[in-house]
């Protein structure tokens, strides 16, 4: 008969010790439960205490012995019950659960197995209570879990899940382990996820671990579960680009590290957690500051785990893989040979078979490939190339990562063909992209970079059907790189990774003479996020005749998703917002294509709803790439193209140099640098393309640039040795997009009863604007119709966000900025209170039924960031996608006096007879610049800079 004194007061040790943390106590507690285990009479109880300190202490210390001994502790308390004794449940479960976590420390097949066995065996029991089997079908789901991930079992990932969701199910109201029960479900979602890539279950996975980490019970649970958190935030932030997620993951693992002691057995894999997220926001950010946190916690969890740890592979490799990062960035030899050295030990420290194995063969493919491009040793090319061919040999069928397994097999391969010109790598490296874009589940990101080198290759070998395949594939995906539930930043900076891909279709289509398919392909490909927001501007008309509910709901979505975020939203409560908010857009517009007189709501245009557009006169689309650049001039009748040899690449890099050093001051040197760049696009594009035409002058061109020809002046391009150029022989409209232009032609023109204009004083430091603080007088006085006057102090972004609702005309004289990091927040220096200035995104969310003409005086008004010139995220595009039919804006900073010069003809320009006619707005233009160019010929910095962006007129 065990000492029940002597067991109570170890019991009381025990839990004095827990809650205290007193390592004294607790070796007190095990040296007197040891000794009544030793006695012949200690019964189940005892020995399965003696467990339970051992586990606490082996917690604490790490020692092994310990664990050991735990175990032996519980066999022992198992061997004292017969099947109907009352603690033969509890004993098998912490049996169980003792296995399980040695199996974690061990990784012995035998130990996981048998906690398999054992929680089945107790879930069989008909008669457990509710607490119980909440423990039991948990710990049945975390085992399955753990064995899928260590063995791939087909069905334990589906039978983890059912036990997890049994186990939630069964809580009773007020159930303590709350926390737990649901941590381990998310964890089972996210392990199903990453075997199979179905984003629901990451999105579910990262639900449940918010409810965890707020649920009762979580204080025990907490590093576990915010360190599960982290990795499923970081992981949804690499398949979506959400950089809120990204934010959200680096907070919780650093709350998950710091709670938890440095003893815990569960800090290697929290440290490697947060190292990982770290990895993530420097491959985001460049910040040097990312990548040292990521090798310092790296190396903390390689360190802290022992050798036949099951997780010190994984450790290895993301050591491996940080080190890689930052040998990349600052060439340190040193770091990418260590990075080498622990890439190949994760490996060999991982058996055959291991699920996670091929992913440690990845990295060693990326450390090896990085040796070779440093120094061209075609040993560590192949080497790269072996390591990748086992990752894809031992990657599941399905898996997600297949994909980027197979786009640095290719790659590596396409590496090595560009130094040893063997055309079989080459060949091979085509058909790897092409299987890797094919894969369903893959990350976007991936699929389309696969797609797009696919393309690439392909026509570098002058394959130019299969370049056209893989190109118009990557078109097609390019979708998936900035949904609806991203915010504007996010998309801006996952498209800016890919660009040109639509200028490289083109060319690819034009190499096979098909220029109606190039035009389509560019129109696809291009403006992407311009589309979005007309989207959801798009004329409902016809749909509200004859859907009026969906009608109605998709006008309903569309002003949730254009609505401003609130300065003080929680990032996570606006991430999930914008995910439910996209989800309603695609399922309305899936209802919307449902019914066949709407088949194609809101699809790209085919090239038969494209030939109306030229009613008004030709539309040349001009495309820039390195394979071939072309003017492809759409009319009424079909498209045709002219070849433009000239227009070379890198040649339009050093014309847009000149324009990026134009400023208020430019002086003479920079006058006869821009009159190059005028006779470069002149002989480049403007005189191939008007002998095509081989019209009567003067004619109405609409011209849509592309990539870094957006930078550029094109409607002004003169001959240096001519007194004819682009203005004497057309009158000339820019718009980003054929799309754009058909958003502008839909609106009717609005009679003008008023017209604003606004004269904002510089921001300090800024300078003067004297001319500029005069023009609202001088538009008044211009004008025969009302001018409301907004000046000084007086024109905050508010007021005029407020005053453009109920004017048809606005004038605008201020200071502009672009934001070439967030081309999205460039702005009118029009300020608020706090500060806020008048930005794009500010402009560009607002549906102005009565908006017609906007005259924007301030300057460079069409400049963008130049990573996403195709995007066309500027003040002027963000005017006409607020309504207004027609803009004038800038490319450059122009002078002042000069300015209200152009400003006075143009207003005159478009007065006739006593009424104002936005649709003269084109020909006003003209007129002025002629004007102005007549009276300073040699200053085209002057004259050359005005555009007219919108319909015809």
């Amino acid at each position: 008969m065990t000492d029940s004194t002597a067991y109570n007061d170890a019991v009381d040790l025990l839990e004095h010790a827990w809650r205290t943390g007193d390592d004294g106590l607790l070796d007190q507690a095990v040296h007197l439960l040891r000794r009544l285990a030793a006695e012949p009479s200690a019964d189940a109880a005892v020995l399965s205490t003696l467990g339970v300190a051992l586990h606490q202490r082996y917690e604490r210390s790490g020692d092994r012995h310990d664990l050991d001994d735990a175990v032996a502790a519980h066999r022992g308390a198992v061997a004292r019950c017969a099947d109907d004794h009352p603690d033969q449940v509890a004993v098998l479960v912490n049996l169980a659960n003792m296995l399980r976590i040695r199996f974690d420390t061990t990784g012995q097949d035998a130990d996981l197995e048998e906690a398999v066995q054992l929680n089945r065996r107790v879930a069989a029991i008909p008669a457990l209570s509710p607490d119980v089997r909440v423990v039991v079908q948990t710990n049945l789901g975390l085992c399955l879990r753990i064995r899928f991930q260590a063995t791939g079992a087909e069905g334990d990932m589906d039978a983890a899940i059912a036990a997890c969701r049994q186990a939630v199910d069964a809580m009773p109201e007020g159930y303590l382990e709350r926390a737990g029960v649901l941590a381990n479900l998310a964890g089972a979602y996210q392990a199903r996820y990453e075997h199979t890539g179905v984003r629901a279950d990451l999105d579910q996975s990262i639900a449940l671990g918010r409810l965890a980490a707020s649920a009762g019970g979580a204080a025990a649970h907490r590093p576990r579960i915010l360190s599960n958190l982290c990795g499923a935030l970081q992981t949804r932030y690499e398949h979506t680009g959400d950089g809120g997620d990204l934010d959200e993951a680096l907070d919780a693992g650093r709350a998950a590290v710091v709670a938890t002691a440095g003893h815990d057995p569960g800090l290697p894999g929290r440290l490697a957690n947060l190292s990982a997220a770290f990895l993530t926001r420097f491959d985001r950010t460049a910040d040097p500051g990312d990548i040292e946190e990521a090798v310092v916690a790296a190396r903390a969890a390689v360190d802290r785990t022992p050798e036949d740890d099951p997780g010190l592979g994984g450790r290895l490799s993301n050591l491996g893989a940080a080190l890689r990062m930052k040998a990349d960035q600052t060439g340190g030899h040193a770091d990418l040979d260590q990075a080498i050295e622990v890439c190949l030990l994760a490996v060999r420290v991982t058996p055959e078979g291991h699920p996670r194995r091929a992913a440690y063969l990845c990295n060693l493919g990326n450390v090896l490939r990085d040796r070779f491009r440093l120094g061209q040793e075609r040993a560590a090319a192949d080497q790269a190339i072996q390591a990748y061919e086992q990752a894809v040999d031992q990657c599941p069928p399905g898996h997600p990562d297949l994909g980027a397994y197979l786009s640095n097999l290719a790659g590596t391969r396409f590496d090595l063909f560009e130094r040893t010109h063997e055309e079989q790598l080459r060949a091979e490296a085509i058909a790897d992209f092409r299987r890797a874009t094919g894969l369903e589940g893959v990350r976007p990101r991936i699929r389309v970079a696969t797609a797009t080198a696919w393309g690439r290759v392909a026509a570098d070998a002058g394959r130019w059907i299969d370049a056209l395949a893989g190109l118009e594939q990557a078109i097609t995906l390019l979708g998936l790189l900035a949904p609806r539930e991203l915010g504007r930043e996010d998309q801006e900076r996952e498209l800016a990774r890919h660009i040109m891909i639509a200028s490289d279709a083109a060319a690819c289509a034009l190499q096979l003479d098909d220029p109606g398919k190039a035009l389509t392909l560019l129109e696809q490909g291009r403006g992407l996020l311009l589309g979005q927001a007309i989207d959801a501007r798009t004329e409902l008309t016809d749909l509200r005749e004859h859907m009026p509910d969906l009608a109605e709901r998709f006008d309903r979505i569309c002003r949730l998703l254009d609505a401003p975020t609130p300065l003080d939203a929680a990032p996570a409560a606006v991430s999930a917002q914008r995910r439910r908010h996209a989800a309603d857009f695609t399922d309305v517009v899936d209802r919307i294509r449902a019914v066949p007189r709407f088949a194609r709501f809101l699809r790209p245009p085919a090239l038969a709803d494209l030939l109306p557009l030229a009613e008004h006169g030709p539309i040349v689309v001009v495309n820039v790439s390195e394979l071939r650049s072309d003017a492809l001039i759409l009319t009424t009748q079909g498209v045709r193209n002219v070849h433009l040899p000239l227009l070379q690449p890198a040649a339009l890099v050093e014309q847009v140099a000149v324009v990026a050093r134009l400023d208020e001051g430019a002086g003479g040197i920079a006058e006869v640098e821009l009159s190059g760049v005028l006779d470069w696009l002149w002989r480049a594009v403007a005189a191939p393309v008007l002998a095509e035409l081989d019209l009567p002058a003067p004619i109405r061109l609409y011209w849509v640039a592309t990539g870094l020809l957006t930078f550029l002046p094109l409607h002004a391009a003169q001959p240096a040795d001519g007194d004819v150029g682009l203005l004497d022989l057309a009158i000339c409209s820019s718009v980003p997009t054929l799309r754009a232009l058909a958003h502008a032609r839909s609106r009717s023109p609005v009679p003008t009863t008023s017209v604003l204009a606004i004269g904002a004083p510089p921001a300090p430091g800024q300078r003067p604007l004297p001319a500029a603080r005069r023009e609202p007088h001088l538009v008044s006085a211009a004008l025969p119709v009302p001018v409301k006057i907004i000046e000084g102090h007086e024109a905050t972004r508010s007021a005029v966000l407020t005053a453009l609702v109920t004017h048809g005309w606005a004038h605008i004289a201020c200071h502009a900025v672009t934001d070439d990091s967030s081309p999205s927040q460039s702005a009118l220096v029009i300020p608020d209170a706090d500060g806020r200035l008048l930005t794009v995104a500010d402009i560009a969310r607002q549906r102005l039924t009565t908006a017609d003409l906007a005259y924007l005086s301030a300057c460079a008004t069409n400049r963008t960031a130049v990573a996403l010139a195709d995007e066309a995220i500027h003040i002027t595009s963000a005017f006409q996608l607020a309504g207004y039919r027609h803009v004038i804006g800038t490319l450059w900073p122009i002078p002042d006096r000069l300015a209200s010069r152009v400003m006075r003809d143009f207003y005159a320009g478009v007065t006739l007879g006593g009424r104002v006619d936005a649709d003269r707005a084109s020909t006003a233009l003209h007129a002025a610049l002629l004007a102005l160019r007549s009276r300073a010929p040699h200053h085209p910095s002057a004259w050359a800079a005005y555009i007219h962006s919108g319909a015809s007129g």
